[in-house]
């Protein structure tokens, strides 16, 4: 979902929204979008991933008991689903605003990490694992929104994600 930094009446949206009502030519329609880069969510993704463990095996923490870890790192690619969130003026909403979906698109990306498993058993691992995916979008960073619209050209740059996940692993031989 979007954060505070967007949708809180000090953020993007809540400035646009003040600005509409003091001039409503500065939002055609009342849409109050925030018409940034980076502003698609990712709503879906696939991967298809090779990992390398640098070290052959395990490296064992305690010789009395089955605990070991294991490095890796990953590298692949795949296909996300991204969506579009728009905002438009409704001084009826409890922020002066409501939201709804706008465009969906499917882009396809590169992902990269590394993470660290602790075999607890032989059969059972906790995992920690910080993944990074990137893909090229297009924006154009001349539009201006305005009853007079200024259209650019649109500009191809990097959208870049950071996950970390934490979770079990089950190995099945």
């Amino acid at each position: 979902s979007l954060t505070s930094i967007v949708t809180s009446p000090q953020g993007i949206i809540g400035n646009k929204v003040l600005k509409c009502a003091e001039d409503p030519t500065t939002c055609p329609g009342g849409d109050v979008t925030p018409y940034v880069p980076d502003y698609k969510q990712i709503t879906w993704m696939a991967s298809v991933a090779a990992m390398w463990a640098p070290l052959y095996g395990k490296v064992n923490v305690v010789s009395e008991y089955d605990v070991n870890l294991q490095f890796y790192g990953l590298l692949g690619a795949g296909v996300n689903g991204t969506k579009t969130v728009t905002a438009v003026a409704d001084s009826s909403a409890p922020l002066g605003y409501s939201l709804g979906t706008g465009e969906t698109g499917v882009k396809p990306h590169l992902t990269f990490g590394g993470g660290l498993k602790i075999f607890i058993m032989d059969w059972i691992a906790l995992r920690a694992e910080v993944r990074g995916l990137m893909y090229f979008d297009k924006f154009d960073f001349y539009y201006r929104p305005t009853a007079n619209a200024v259209v650019g050209e649109e500009q191809t740059y990097m959208s870049r994600y950071v996950f970390a996940n934490v979770g079990l692993n089950f190995l099945v031989f």
